[in-house]
């Protein structure tokens, strides 16, 4: 995508030709630009911040800006309204609606993550609602865990509490050898 601000040839040389080469500057532009008037002079002493020279300068850029109608820059606003346009619409396109997929996976993600470690921490609302359900859905969790785990969550809880068995001996027996009353 081009620069916004910048035309394509034609546009271009349209714009150069009518307005970058303006002609030779007119009577009112010398005028204005030439001597401080008693107009300028008195206005330098009511605003001494501003002094004479701000009047002429304003004379001279009005004289100056007589020459530009609004039109001349036309072209250079409907290249940059066009460029900016489609540059906005491929950033909704890219950006924010890569955004909402993005939130919207992450939100089912968290939900279906949620739900699993509710149902395998033993939360009572998951469990009824899957495992302990009395509906044929609930027929077929017990059934599928029961098959496909049965064996290493057997073996994978023996070794916990056997490992908790030995860690509270161990503190029992510190407990022994430490009391003092």
């Amino acid at each position: 995508m081009s620069e916004p601000w910048k035309l394509d040839q034609e546009q271009s040389e349209a714009f150069v030709a009518a307005r970058v080469n303006p002609p030779e500057p007119n009577d009112a532009l010398r005028e204005a630009a030439a001597v401080f008037t008693v107009d300028d002079l008195a206005f330098g002493e009511e605003h001494p911040v501003l002094g004479p020279h701000y009047e002429v300068g304003r004379r001279a850029a009005d004289a100056f800006m007589e020459q530009f109608q609004a039109e001349h820059f036309k072209p250079l606003v409907d290249k940059f309204t066009d460029d900016f346009r489609d540059k906005l619409w491929s950033d909704v396109e890219t950006f924010l609606l890569s955004d909402v997929t993005s939130n919207l996976h992450g939100s089912m993600d968290r939900m279906v993550e949620g739900t699993v470690r509710a149902i395998l921490t033993g939360e009572a609302w998951a469990l009824n609602f899957y495992p302990l359900a009395k509906s044929h859905d609930g027929q077929k969790v017990r059934e599928a865990v029961f098959v496909h785990c049965r064996d290493q969550i057997t073996d994978m809880r023996v070794t916990e509490l056997e490992t908790e068995v030995e860690k509270l001996k161990k503190d029992l027996e510190w407990e022994r050898q430490n009391r003092r009353f």
